[in-house]
C-alpha cells in the first residue's frame, strides 16, 4: 500500500488520505464520515459511511466486462462539480482553470480510445 498525497495543501487541516493499493486498479479514500452529509440525509438507503473503495476497470471488458470505474468517468464527474460551482455561487478564476484542464485530460483520453479503436486493439491487452 502507498499512501497519496498530491491532494493535500495544509497537512495539519486536511484528514482525507488516499490509499493506492499499488494495482493502479484499487483506492481507498478515508478520513471523513457522511453522517451528516446532506445528500444522504435526503436519501435515507445511503448509508452512512466513513470510507470510500474506488475500483478501476480491471482486465479488457470483452474479457472480463465493466468491472470498475475508468479515469474518464471520474473526471467527468469532477468536470460536472466545477461547472456546477462556475454556475452558481461560487465562480473562479481558478476553477475556469482547473475546468480546462480537466477537459482537456478527457480530450486526450478520448483520442486515445479513438486512435485505440482505429487500430482495432480498443478492449485488448495490447499497446
Amino acid at each position: 500500500m502507498k499512501n497519496i498525497t498530491d491532494h493535500l495543501v495544509d497537512t495539519s487541516r486536511e484528514s482525507l488520505r488516499v490509499t493506492s493499493f499499488e494495482t493502479g486498479h484499487r483506492y481507498t479514500v478515508s478520513g471523513f464520515s457522511t453522517y451528516n452529509n446532506r445528500q444522504r440525509l435526503l436519501e435515507p438507503v445511503i448509508n452512512s459511511r466513513e470510507d470510500l473503495d474506488i475500483l478501476f476497470q480491471d482486465g479488457p471488458v470483452p474479457e472480463n466486462g465493466e468491472n470498475g470505474v475508468t479515469l474518464e468517468v471520474l473526471l467527468a464527474i469532477c468536470k460536472d462539480r466545477l461547472e456546477y460551482f462556475q454556475s452558481g455561487k461560487f465562480p473562479c478564476k481558478e476553477n475556469a482553470v482547473a475546468l480546462e484542464y480537466i477537459e482537456g485530460a478527457l480530450k486526450s483520453l478520448k483520442a486515445r480510445t479513438r486512435a485505440r479503436l482505429d487500430r482495432g486493439v480498443e478492449g485488448k491487452e495490447i499497446v
